[in-house]
């Protein structure tokens, strides 16, 4: 067989695969949205009163980030809480003799990441009475301030998720477990679809004989690079609730509202600091997935372990450098009289 077909064959169809999967599991769910179920064409204006959690539990199922992002957006436009850009807190790590030509380009590297860049920090207001804010509110500040802090960046929220991963998996399941439990209440919906599960293992077992068969086992080592998309396919086979009529019509007024913002304004850049600008629309926009760089800024990927490495005579200079400053110290503690 050509390159192109075992291309074809081993890379791009698992992947498409995995797409027709995962349509057929949205059309057994009742949750497939097409451009003709939006009689108006867009929604411009937020798609109920409900809580922006409310909202980010009906439209996807993993919604505690957008969710948790919306909210906390709703709660600075209350006044409760400040969302500001402040720069990033830059500690100066040291290069010393024991270490390695590589270790000390990796600290450099890091060092440089941390300059000229922001980040976001949320502070809690002062006087905050918990008494009129509503459960999802309260569980969202208890998401956020970890081990009862009234500020923090986004960075230490980072740094939190890693020293306190079983707290904030906990927090997670709550607010995923209190938001499902108000849409099976409000009778969004019910039940389970049918699963797809056999019919998944039939087109696996079927993708694995023509590919011994037909298109050859000398280059089996390329469907590493389709696994990803067979591992969806059989993902999405699984029983999954379904929408009721009444929640398929909130749902698509979701994506009527998603679809507004998304083509008809510059909302999808928006950052988590313009809710003075944006309002409601921004607090509703990012429940419902049409603002992405909100999110990205509350909960941001670390990536200075990417930053290219120094050259060596920078690393060498820097050294040097440290060295010098290091020996200029006193080695005591002065006392002014």
């Amino acid at each position: 067989m050509s390159v192109i077909t075992n291309f074809l064959y081993y890379i791009i169809l698992p992947y498409v695969l995995a797409l027709v999967m995962v349509r057929l599991s949205d059309r057994a769910r009742f949750a497939h949205v097409d451009s003709s179920d939006i009689r108006d064409g867009h929604l411009c204006e937020p798609p109920s009163t409900d809580e922006p959690m409310f909202l980010a539990r009906v439209m996807d199922e993993d919604f505690v980030r957008s969710g948790v992002t919306a909210t906390l957006l709703s709660l600075e436009h209350k006044g409760v809480v400040r969302i500001e850009r402040v720069p990033t807190a830059w500690c100066r790590p040291r290069i010393n003799d024991r270490m390695d030509e590589a270790h000390a380009a990796k600290t450099l590297a890091q060092r440089a990441a941390g300059l000229e860049r922001e980040t976001v920090r949320v502070s809690l207001a002062s006087n905050v009475s918990t008494k009129r804010l509503t459960e999802y509110e309260r569980m969202t500040l208890d998401f956020v301030f970890v081990d009862g802090r009234a500020s923090i960046t986004a960075e230490e929220l980072a740094e939190a998720r890693r020293e306190f991963p079983a707290y904030l998996t906990r927090q997670s399941h709550c607010l995923s477990g209190k938001a499902t439990r108000d849409v099976q209440e409000r009778h969004l919906v019910e039940g389970v679809s049918p699963s797809l599960f056999w019919l998944a293992v039939v087109l696996l077992a079927f993708y694995a004989l023509v590919a011994f068969l037909f298109v050859g086992y000398d280059v089996l080592p390329m469907i590493f690079f389709g696994l990803p998309g067979l591992a969806m396919m059989v993902a999405y086979s699984r029983p999954r609730e379904v929408y009721t009529v009444e929640g398929h019509a909130l749902l698509v007024r979701c994506h009527a509202f998603k679809r507004y913002l998304v083509e008809l304004t510059s909302m999808r850049d928006a950052r988590l600091t313009d809710v003075a600008l944006w309002g409601e629309q921004l607090v509703y926009g990012v429940a419902v997935n049409a603002v992405g760089a909100a999110p990205r800024d509350l909960f941001p990927k670390i990536e200075s372990s990417r930053a290219p490495a120094a050259p060596d005579w920078y690393v060498a200079y820097v050294r040097t450098h440290d060295k010098k400053n290091a020996s200029s110290r006193p080695s005591h503690p002065v006392t002014v009289q």
